[in-house]
């Protein structure tokens, strides 16, 4: 093999396939580089995982609750080895199980290994040297670990291995009270866990507006999950019961702080989902002469890093982590690759929380708004439309930020059922500069979600 290669993408998840689709076929040798599996971790461990098993908890919610729509249902119960089959189903019927073949039609070399870069225009995976004119660094991110005395030791999950588990433990606490810890929370609650969150922040969903995190927090303790905010723990020791029956003997003991209020925790399980760090730590960037931050590594509009023939897109340039932003990215760089000059725009990308019900959100939020001196109104609307009054839906909101001088959508965040499907069209007005006055002479269909946003205009205050 010729190791001389115009472009080589290091990682591929969602933002390396990306730029491959952008610059497949267009007369360029192109290596992609992966030591782990293709597709990346969103459909291999997270994103997808995730979102099996929150529908299986779900369907299994629905029926306990059926009586309530007049529905009779007996011998409600779960086989958790047929729910997991069902979560791994779900994983390889992804597009990642054909990646590699997807490979071969674009015509790209496909080299296993940890990519390190030994010079600007060189990289070493496995002892073997690869040299282009270009790069893009793709590699993702994975689970942070937190930095807490005896964790590692005792033993925990992180959130891709909790989604794997072949058994429910009878309890479990998860330090973190991000997307992914509030969807994984509910997740295993609905499968009769004893679940505790535990959070150093005094707000769940911290990104998300007040209001819309405190109706998340009061949705999911109804179903029985215990929240400690403003707590961080200090040590997690094993707490030995041998008078107990098996499975309970030995128990994980956390020693916590409340507040500044010390107690102890004993549980069966930890899963730690306070966030993500990138993956730059074995790529030896210093020899490229590339510069990075605590979230990942630097790029511009274009999404270049401090060496312009470097590109860098997804979790481990640290902007958004999501995959649809990972795949925006790489559509970027796939574009400049190629000469276009095209600039990244962040402001319009919306994001989901897919707790039951959901959380929707895009732009920015009222505080970091006025933060930014901007003169703001904002709208607060009950999120239920005729649609969630008669299919009794859980009553939702909707928080709209509007800056008062141009009319135009700063941002929105909304908790009710289709909440994640709903904010795409306030994303849709956002995108297009349409007023805020607009959506007030907009025909809403009966009976429907969208119908929350009729008369908006008459709730904006100051």
């Amino acid at each position: 093999m010729n190791n001389k290669y115009d472009v080589i993408v290091i990682g591929g998840g969602s933002a390396g396939f990306s730029v491959l689709e952008q610059i497949a076929h267009k007369g360029l040798k192109i290596a992609l580089v992966e030591n782990r599996k293709l597709g990346g971790s969103c459909p291999n461990f997270a994103c997808v995982p995730s979102k099996a098993l929150i529908k299986c908890a779900e369907v299994l919610h629905t029926a306990l609750n059926a009586d309530k729509f007049g529905i009779n249902v007996s011998n409600i119960g779960f086989d958790w080895k047929r729910v997991q089959e069902f979560r791994a189903g779900k994983v390889a019927n992804t597009a990642a199980a054909e990646s590699e073949q997807d490979l071969k039609e674009k015509e790209v070399d496909l080299i296993w290994g940890t990519a390190k870069f030994i010079s600007a225009s060189e990289i070493e995976v496995d002892g073997k040297i690869y040299s282009a004119d270009k790069f893009a660094i793709t590699t993702g991110s994975r689970p942070l670990v937190l930095p807490i005395d005896g964790l590692e030791e005792i033993g925990f999950l992180d959130s891709d291995q909790g989604l794997q588990i072949d058994k429910l433990p009878k309890s479990l606490t998860i330090l973190g009270a991000g997307p992914v810890g509030i969807e994984i929370a509910q997740m295993f609650a609905r499968f009769g866990v004893k679940v505790a969150v535990i959070n150093r922040g005094g707000q769940i969903l911290g990104r998300e507006e007040p209001e819309v995190a405190n109706l998340v927090q009061g949705f999911l303790e109804k179903e029985g999950v215990e929240f400690l905010l403003n707590a961080q723990v200090k040590k997690v020791m094993l707490q030995r019961h041998p008078e107990r029956s098996e499975g309970s003997q030995n128990l994980k003991l956390l020693e916590i702080e409340v507040s500044g209020q010390k107690g102890t925790m004993e549980v069966e399980q930890i899963l730690v989902a306070p966030g993500r760090i990138p993956n730059i730590d074995m790529l030896d960037l210093k020899k490229a002469g590339v510069k990075t931050y605590e979230r990942g590594i630097v790029v511009d509009e274009y999404m270049q890093t401090s060496q312009p023939h470097i590109y860098s897109a997804g979790d481990v340039a640290g902007i958004m982590l999501f995959t649809h932003a990972a795949s925006y990215e790489g559509f970027i760089i796939g574009q400049n690759l190629l000469g276009n000059k095209m600039e990244v725009d962040h402001k319009v990308i919306p994001r989901g929380t897919f707790s039951d019900p959901e959380v929707g959100s895009v732009g920015i939020m009222e505080k970091e708004a006025r933060d930014k001196g901007l003169k703001v109104q904002t709208a607060l609307m009950d999120y239920t439309g005729g649609r969630g009054d008669i299919q009794d839906d859980p009553l939702g909101l909707t928080k709209v930020t509007v800056d008062a001088k141009t009319r135009q959508i700063l941002g929105a965040s909304v908790v009710g059922r289709g909440a994640a499907e709903f904010v795409h069209m306030i994303a849709m007005a956002m995108h297009h500069k349409i007023k805020v006055d607009d959506l007030d002479t907009l025909v809403y269909a009966f009976p429907t979600y969208a119908e929350g946003l009729a008369g908006i205009t008459s709730y904006l205050k100051d």
